[in-house]
Formats: C-alpha cells, sequence, structure tokens
C-alpha cells in the first residue's frame, strides 16, 4: 500500500508490504511540495514524482490539519436532541452557503459528565478532487484521514504491549504551537491546541471536560517550561514534521521515561535502529496500518 502524509512542508510518502512477520516499509521518499488538493490535478503531479517501488494500487492520503476546520459543539446526553442541535448549528450558525461547500463530520468526546463533539469541516472540492484523481489513477483510496488523528491510529498499532488505557498523542508544530489529543484506548477523551505566550503556554482551542483542559496545560507548562516531569500521564508519544527541534531535543535530553518519541523504525525494511529520529516525519501515515499486528 502507498500511504502519502500532508504537512507544513511538504509530502512524506511510504509503500508497504505484507510479511509473514507483520508489515514492512519498503520505500520512503519525502516530497517538497506545496500543493493543497484544491486542483485536480494535484494528486497527479505528486504521484508523477514519486519513485514507487511497489506494484500495488492500494492508497491512504492523510490531510494537514492545518487546512481544516476543527471547533466543537455542546450536546446533550441524546442522539435524537444531538442531531437536533447539529441542525440547528449548521442552519443558523455554518449557513447554507458553507454547507454546500464542505463535508461536516461529529465525532463524540468521552469526558465523563462532558457532552461535547469535535466537529471537522473538511472542503468538499478537495475530498472530490482527492477521489476523483485516485480512481483516474487506478487506485483504491482505502483511508482519507487527518494528521495528528492518523498518527494516533499508528501508535496504538505499534505499542499496543504498552496502552492499557489513557496515553497522549503529542504534535509539535512551528510556531510555539503544540496539539494534543488525550485517548482512553480507541475513545478520544480531549482534544487542545496551546500557543506559547509570556513563557507560559495556554490554549487556544479545547475540547472536553474542564479537568483535561487544566490537566493538559499544566503538563505541557511542567515539562516544557519547568523542565520537570508530569507523572499523571504514563504514556505520552510525541512527534513532530517540522525540522527545527528545539522543543522535542529538550524533552529528548530530559529522559522522562514516560515519554517516548513516536517512530515507526521497527516497520521500516532497513533502517538505522541508532537514529530515533530518522523516520520520525512518516508517523502520520499511521492509518495505513488500522487493524494490523506490527
Amino acid at each position: 500500500m502507498l500511504s502519502i502524509s500532508q504537512t507544513s512542508r511538504g509530502f512524506f510518502c511510504i509503500e508497504w508490504i505484507s510479511t509473514e512477520k507483520g508489515p514492512k516499509i519498503i520505500n520512503s521518499e519525502y516530497l517538497n511540495f506545496n500543493l493543497s488538493f484544491k486542483d485536480e490535478d494535484d494528486l497527479s503531479n505528486l504521484l508523477e514524482s514519486f519513485k514507487s517501488k511497489s506494484k500495488s494500487k492500494s492508497l491512504s492520503i492523510v490531510l494537514n490539519s492545518d487546512q481544516l476546520l476543527i471547533s466543537k459543539i455542546e450536546v446533550l446526553k441524546s442522539e435524537i436532541k444531538n442531531k437536533e442541535i447539529i441542525d440547528w448549528h449548521e442552519n443558523n450558525v455554518l449557513g447554507n452557503q458553507f454547507c454546500k461547500d464542505h463535508l461536516n463530520y461529529y465525532f463524540p468526546i468521552f469526558s465523563d459528565e462532558s457532552y461535547h463533539y469535535m466537529s471537522i469541516y473538511l472542503s468538499k472540492k478537495v475530498k472530490n478532487n482527492i477521489l476523483k484523481s485516485s480512481k483516474n489513477l487506478g487506485y483504491d483510496l482505502r483511508y482519507l484521514s487527518v494528521d495528528i488523528f492518523s498518527a494516533a491510529i499508528g501508535a496504538k498499532q505499534i505499542y499496543f504491549n504498552q496502552i492499557k488505557n489513557e496515553y497522549i498523542i503529542w504534535k509539535i508544530c512551528k510556531g510555539n504551537k503544540h496539539k494534543i489529543v488525550l485517548y482512553d484506548l480507541n475513545k478520544i477523551k480531549a482534544y487542545a491546541e496551546l500557543h506559547k505566550k509570556n513563557n507560559k503556554y495556554e490554549q487556544r482551542l479545547f475540547i472536553g471536560n474542564k479537568i483535561y483542559e487544566e490537566l493538559l496545560v499544566n503538563c505541557v507548562n511542567e515539562i516544557l517550561i519547568n523542565k520537570s516531569n508530569f507523572h499523571r500521564f504514563s504514556n505520552i508519544y510525541v512527534y513532530q514534521t517540522k525540522q527545527a527541534r528545539n522543543d522535542l531535543d529538550r524533552i529528548i535530553d530530559m529522559n522522562f521515561k514516560n515519554i517516548k518519541i513516536l517512530s515507526f523504525n521497527k516497520l521500516f525494511d532497513i533502517y538505522d535502529d541508532l537514529d530515533l529520529l530518522k523516520y520520525m516525519p512518516f508517523v502520520e501515515n499511521g492509518i495505513t496500518f488500522k487493524g494490523l499486528d506490527v
């Protein structure tokens, strides 16, 4: 299968095959393209530059969340009433034109007594271009996902022996921005986007119970500002796709046992197992391994 992840600095592509020992990545390539899939030819132009080593026509594409809209809706503990709330929200807040131009997805957040949906809005033009181009190029599009959530699926597959309940996926982004998802196995408990202001991190967007908002903000501040461990979470998986590694290097130097660098190194057919960071930018292709024993 071919998997392509879109990032702020280009595209990270992998090809993998099934073996007796599980999936093995046989090809990886970074493509320095600034494409958004808003043009019908974007996928075709991308694949023309990719040097494939496989005959597989299965495809997964992972989008950069910066080209999507993510927000929240407060709901009730009732599916019937929640549908009414969503209908009202789309008619009176988003508006007809927005809904004509976007696909609206709603995902429940499992945060005890807090009832929220995470709302993700994807341009219909982008999705239709991907679907049409994939079909025209002879590919079967298996997955269309979003960066940090795809990485989380990969982490669950790779670290299944370690993850028993709660775990955090932490993406270090450009411009002192951090994205964090708190999971309880397969359920999302909270989502946060944090920015640095006056030498501390504050949330710009939070979805979930207020208790977890405080915990996640404190977690980042304790580690990056106070340079101290945060023991509330026993499994924190950190990664980035950007080049500058200031925050990541600080985290690595602290060597806290509950913080791991998210890595798919063991899946590569040939790799330098001493270089933990070499293949890190490829981890957002994680959804391509969904349901597999790795």
